[in-house]
């Protein structure tokens, strides 16, 4: 959710107000030479912009639209339009036009704010790039539609390299001559980094001649054969090959001969390799990754890559959800991200209203689910029909995965079937998921189960699909964040109380003049669990007691039992065998505690971390706001707002009299909750490589409080403000537990908080 400024918030939320727009062209990619567009002379611009009054009306924009079951999203887009009475702006583009400065594809950026605002203060709804524009003789209206840089990744890759053998080779040689019109930029060599199955820490490259995988270091001239591909060590039947001699035909004209083509490999965590794909970037190497779409840096916001969970892309150890694509058929860039990361991960790349290209993963939307902005009928202007969409229901799937390259068909099927939703609401049809970077080496079955629970949920009653409309004070939403609802208005038989009263996704976002219509997704029942069957693998005692303290030099345990209230620091614990925390004992913990039960683990006493996570922020104390906290890894705080006491006089009868208005801002923009990085708990990535157990977050604290508003004193007559009582401090949130055993179980009194 977007953060705007307290000055915006407080126009924002104010009964009265005249809404404003500016639009800033660029003519450069640099963005240095800017034309500003606004609605009125009233609506500010940077000190010495090039400013033409004639937008001939508020600019409209329709966000991308997220579709969870398929991975994809479409592309957002804006128009606006004005008007050129004297023909300056049409001048203008002319001029530009001379200097190879044309409009296609360059950035605009689209400002919302309210009459009174300083430029500082204008809110950023959208960064686009222009599509296509058009004139209108009749009104004399320039149009100019717009998209979002989604546009930018659909562009083909994985198209291989290809050039014909220069000499018949034999198994063992270790050069390969080929004839090649030129070597610039053609197969290309990729940078592996030390968690690659393939070759750890080298820099290779793969080709294929025939049936035979080659591994190569690149281009060299030999003494005798000339231009050649130098073999990397042991690099002949690499990929599970075998090596072969090689044939050429004498006789033969060189596009006739044996053909070489570039055999296209890559691994790698799932947000480090779409990050690579979009930018060409290898996050942490100094390497490039040849098979990408070419979306500049600046356009992807790499936080949300290298911050996306530990389960996922751990930056620090390499490890993460893994990925391992061999022979990727040639298409479009923005599909593949979509259909074979996205659905895999699961998760989806928002683009937000700077323009960057973002990544959230994908959870089930429970109904109680933690939420960015509550909505009620007091700030409801429209409501559509809920509609129950009971053809999207499914409870059968199959996935297909661990492709054979060289044949393009997968070798192994996981069916998942939900007895839940199949008992309530029938058999549905088989959904079908295929997934070629899924491969035996790292994944698991019962692995594969459980990261599907989240998409599960969204479809094992029929989904809750409906549109609303509310006041233009909630612009700051963003696809991808949650709301509630709640509203009489609308029965909902998932509902007790028969009423509308859940969680939703914003699946996308419509800004009109005077108001915001949000296209909204919920579920109406959660998955039920799966028959994982038998153990598929177990942890190895080293897991259970290899790293960490032993809970026996810090707790009070005898015979297996802990008996002693106590206190544990953050950090990981582990025990050699079952332990059993006994009724009468209180044992408090502090941050994020592992705990590691080579047994069973009995909990009849109080596990007690409330309030013992990440500190909450301070107060308000200065008219810059209120200062920031770090998200927790999961939920969020709703604190209260401040005051502003506003002072007007007013004249009656008998004579002049001052009054002090107080104005409980009610502003959702974010400038105030502390949010966490998940909505509700995602399912982990766990996977056991090697004998090593990775998946797991390490760190779970809670979210601390986000300090509360100040009481803002405003004179009459344009005087400065004046915080006349500071806001108070917000809480800590809960310290995080994980526990790893071989069973946990609860007594009647046992307890964890």
């Amino acid at each position: 959710m977007q953060e705007f400024s307290e000055n915006y918030a407080v126009l924002a939320g104010a009964a009265a107000k005249r809404p404003i727009a500016v639009v800033q062209i660029a003519f450069d990619e640099a963005e240095t030479d800017l034309i500003y567009l606004r609605t009125g002379y009233n609506a500010p611009t940077p000190s010495g912009a090039t400013v033409f009054t004639t937008l001939a009306e508020d600019p409209t924009t329709i966000t991308q639209k997220i579709d969870p079951l398929r991975g994809t999203a479409t592309i957002g887009h804006s128009r606006f339009s004005c008007i050129d009475p004297g023909g300056a702006l049409t001048s203008l583009i002319n001029t530009k036009l001379g200097e190879t400065r044309g409009l296609r594809h360059k950035t605009v950026r689209i400002f919302r704010g309210y009459d009174g605002l300083a430029w500082s203060d204008m809110a950023l709804r959208t960064t686009q790039i222009i599509k296509e524009a058009s004139y209108n003789p009749r009104t004399g209206v320039y149009t100019f539609s717009c998209e979002d840089v989604l546009r930018v990744t659909k562009k083909d890759i994985f198209e291989p390299d290809k050039c014909v053998l220069g000499a018949t080779i034999t198994a063992e040689q270790t050069h390969i001559p080929v004839t090649i019109a030129s070597t610039t930029g053609v197969f290309r060599l990729v940078e592996h980094d030390g968690i690659w199955n393939e070759r750890p820490n080298e820099t290779v490259g793969y080709l294929k001649i025939n049936n035979e995988v080659i591994c190569h270091t690149g281009f060299f001239t030999h003494s005798t054969d000339g231009l050649s591909f130098q073999v990397a060590s042991n690099g002949r039947g690499a990929l599970n090959t075998l090596p072969a001699a090689h044939e050429i035909d004498t006789n033969a004209s060189d596009d006739r001969q044996v053909e070489v083509i570039e055999w296209i490999f890559f691994e790698g965590p799932i947000p480090k390799i779409a990050y690579a794909i979009l930018t060409g970037k290898l996050h942490g190497q100094t390497g490039t990754f040849p098979w990408n779409v070419g979306v500049d840096e600046s356009l992807v916001r790499l936080a949300d890559f290298t911050d996306i969970g530990e389960d996922l892309w751990n930056t620090s150890t390499g490890t993460g959800k893994y990925c391992r694509f061999e022979n990727p058929k040639p298409q479009d860039g923005k599909k593949f991200i979509e259909s074979e990361l996205m659905m895999l991960l699961p998760g989806f790349m928002p683009v937000y209203a700077t323009g960057e290209l973002g990544l959230r993963r994908q959870t089930g939307i429970l109904s109680d689910a933690d939420y960015d902005v509550h909505f009620t009928d007091s700030n409801i202007t429209k409501i559509n029909e809920l509609n129950h969409k009971m053809p999207d229901v499914l409870n059968k799937f199959r996935v297909d995965w661990n492709t054979n390259a060289h044949t393009g068909k997968p070798t192994k099927q996981t069916v998942l079937i939900d007895a839940n939703s199949i008992n309530t609401h029938g058999k549905t049809g088989l959904k079908t998921f295929t997934f070629n970077g899924l491969h035996t080496g790292r994944n698991t079955d019962e692995a594969l189960r459980h990261q599907f629970n989240g998409l599960r949920s969204r479809y094992a009653g029929p989904p809750l699909l409906f549109r609303l409309e509310t006041f233009l004070l909630y612009e700051g939403l963003e696809v991808g964040d949650i709301v509630r609802v709640t509203t009489n208005k609308i029965k909902n038989w998932n509902s007790s109380s028969g009423t509308l009263d859940q969680s939703f996704e914003v699946q996308q976002i419509a800004y009109k003049p005077r108001g915001v219509e949000l296209t909204l997704f919920g579920s109406a029942q959660k998955a039920g669990a799966i028959d994982n069957g038998p153990p598929q693998q177990r942890l190895p005692v080293s897991e259970y007691t290899g790293s960490g303290t032993n809970l026996s030099s810090v707790l009070t345990i005898s015979n297996g039992a802990v008996t002693a209230d106590d206190n544990l620091p953050a950090g990981t614990y582990y025990y050699n065998g079952d332990l059993t925390v006994n009724s009468d004992v209180d044992l408090t913990f502090n941050g994020t505690v592992t705990l590691k039960i080579n047994g069973h683990l009995q909990i009849n006493g109080d596990l007690d971390g409330k309030g013992r996570g990440l500190p909450g922020g301070a107060g308000q104390t200065s008219l810059s706001g209120v200062p920031t906290v770090p998200a927790g890894y999961f939920g969020s705080v709703h604190p209260a707002h401040g005051i502003l006491l506003e002072e007007k006089t007013l004249t009656g009868d008998g004579g002049n009299t001052t009054y002090f208005f107080a104005n409980i801002s009610d502003q959702p923009s974010g400038h105030l909750k502390s949010k966490g990085k998940n909505y509700s708990v995602p399912p982990y990535a766990l996977e056991l490589n090697d004998g090593v157990f990775t998946g797991y977050p390490t760190d779970l604290q809670g979210t601390g409080g986000r300090g509360g508003g100040a009481c803002i004193f405003r004179p009459e007559g344009g005087g400065s403000d004046e915080i006349i009582a500071t806001g108070g401090d917000g809480g800590a949130g809960g310290a995080g537990l994980l526990i790893i055993a071989h069973s946990v179980a609860f007594g009647p009194g046992g307890s964890i908080d």
